[in-house]
């Protein structure tokens, strides 16, 4: 990314559906003016077949990219930044 709130241009982290609830409500409460975009649902079967997989983590992707793409959650909160970039996001 070019965006100045990243201070790397490219980065690679792992995250849990729960870290993705956490900050998709951290983000609902902090960021009034927002349209925070949905996650994708909870899988309960066949979620490790590699076209389920596949196909949720195209929707983390748009999620994480409409989030970080927004002029107002850029400038509102550092968490978003953190939460992509950092590796030792907790």
């Amino acid at each position: 990314t070019n965006i100045p709130t990243f201070r790397l241009r490219r980065s690679s982290v792992r995250r849990r559906y729960s870290d993705f609830e956490w900050i998709y409500k951290a983000l609902k409460k902090r960021s009034s003016g927002a349209n925070i975009p949905p996650l994708p649902g909870k899988v309960f079967f066949n979620r490790f077949s590699e076209r389920v997989i596949e196909v949720r983590r195209e929707g983390f992707e748009r999620f994480l990219q409409t989030v970080a793409e927004h002029p107002l959650l850029q400038t509102e909160s550092q968490i978003i930044s953190t939460f992509i970039q950092d590796s030792n996001f907790n």
